[in-house]
């Protein structure tokens, strides 16, 4: 494991809140529910059951907004806790300890920075154990969601498995931590547009380019990050090849749509009450991606749409992205970037899944095949699901996730044909 100069790592405190709930209404603080030994509450004393009132001055009232708090936080400061503990007030004083740096198996983990806007952005660089450089290396193109792209302790979380796999076999690889996100600087993610997240991922590009134990770079982008991959890769850029899983090539407008028909089906909502779901969706999308209006100018003329504000929707983010992100990608002519991509490419798709279905990633290989059929693979893999796990059913895929079990096809699937370009 091994920590680059210049960038510093966040505070740690290792604790988990429990959500706040309406039995906890006039009660001040948050439950604890675990505390994790290594961190910088357990040192101090905080222990499961007391309710956390204060961290230094900032009075603690919801998980969220005290994440928030915690970006504040210098590892090495001092850090003053004020817990409930059955009805007595204690004060536990402490300090703020660095966030432990991941531990991937068959890989050392290496913590890097980029620069990107004046800012300084996290990498986390894997290279394999026991294997000799240059490695080839996979830029890992995250997803939509807003979290840090650091693994989680979970042993079965599907990143985590794909980064395991890539490094048993000898790959390195390499993720971008989003502005304002886990270690990284800069704006959050709900203030940042897509040509932002493009401009950190050229840089990442770059990086590798002067990185003497790299000898190739191979793009691999689920779900929205397989919408960036083309735009990457159609400037030119030295590839060895391009994988996605659970990706389209429609502009986003109609991909969103069509996924929000699909996981309301899933849902069990039929009829008129799923049209009208539907339509309502569709309206706000194009009013916002299109009419390049935000939410809450939306809600304002469209107050029909009302019911909206907070279920993905709130002032200028929708599912807590910026409404700049979506109108830029919805300009995005997908299919006319797939077909200036001059490298290999493997089009991965789950049969359950319900993001984008599995004829969508289809659709995409077949543009790609119209320009040069000899460099494209399309690859259905029976019962997995959006999240690169098996299932029972698509239902269940999209219900109860967490029942899944993580798939080695997706690695197996990848490494033979990694393996075909190569030669």
């Amino acid at each position: 494991m091994y920590q680059s100069s210049g960038l510093p790592r966040r505070a740690f405190l290792g604790f988990e809140l429990r959500a706040r709930r309406s039995s906890d209404d006039g009660r001040g603080g948050i439950e604890v529910l675990r505390v994790t030994p290594e961190g910088a509450a357990a040192r101090a004393g905080v222990c499961p059951g007391d309710r956390l009132v204060q961290v230094n001055d900032h009075e603690v009232s919801d998980p969220r907004e005290l994440a928030h708090h915690v970006r504040t936080l210098e590892a090495g400061k001092p850090l003053r806790f004020v817990v409930d503990r059955a009805g007595e007030k204690r004060t536990l004083v402490g300090e703020a300890s660095p966030l432990p740096i991941e531990r991937v198996a068959n890989a050392d983990v290496h913590l890097e920075h980029i620069t990107v806007f004046e800012h300084r952005q996290r990498l986390l660089l894997t290279t394999p154990i026991g294997a000799k450089p240059p490695f080839t290396a996979v830029l890992y193109l995250q997803g939509l969601g807003t979290q840090s792209c650091e693994l989680s302790t979970d042993p079965d979380e599907p990143l985590r498995k794909l980064i395991e796999g890539f490094s048993a076999s000898g790959l390195a690889t390499l993720r971008v931590e989003r502005s304002g996100a886990g270690d990284s600087e800069g704006p959050s993610i709900q203030n940042t547009n897509f040509f932002a997240e493009i401009a950190a991922y050229r840089a990442a590009l770059d990086f590798l380019a002067h990185e003497p134990i790299i000898k190739n770079v191979i793009l691999f982008g689920h779900s929205v990050g397989g919408m960036i991959a083309p735009v990457l890769a159609g400037e030119g850029a030295n590839l060895a090849g391009i994988a996605v899983f659970g990706t389209s090539a429609l502009r986003w407008v109609d991909c969103i749509v069509r996924a929000t028909r699909r996981q309301r089906q899933l849902a069990g909502m039929s009829g008129e009450e799923l049209e009208e779901y539907v339509a309502d969706w569709a309206e706000m999308h194009t009013e916002v991606c299109r009419g390049g209006h935000l939410p809450f100018q939306v809600f304002a003329t469209r107050p029909h749409l009302g019911w909206m504000v907070g279920s993905g929707c709130h002032g200028e983010t929708m599912f807590g992205r910026h409404a700049s992100f979506f109108q830029e990608l919805e300009r995005m002519d997908l299919v006319a970037l797939w077909k200036t991509v001059r490298t290999n490419v493997l089009v991965m798709h789950g049969e359950y899944d319900w993001a984008c279905g599995p004829d969508e990633g289809r659709a995409l290989a077949d543009a790609v095949a119209e320009v040069d059929a000899a460099r494209v693979q399309f690859v259905e893999l029976s019962a997995v699901g959006h999240d690169m796990r098996r299932h029972a059913s698509i239902e269940e895929s999209y219900a109860s996730p967490r029942k899944g079990q993580w798939d080695e096809r997706v690695v197996e699937t990848f490494l033979k044909w990694a393996e075909e370009i190569a030669q």
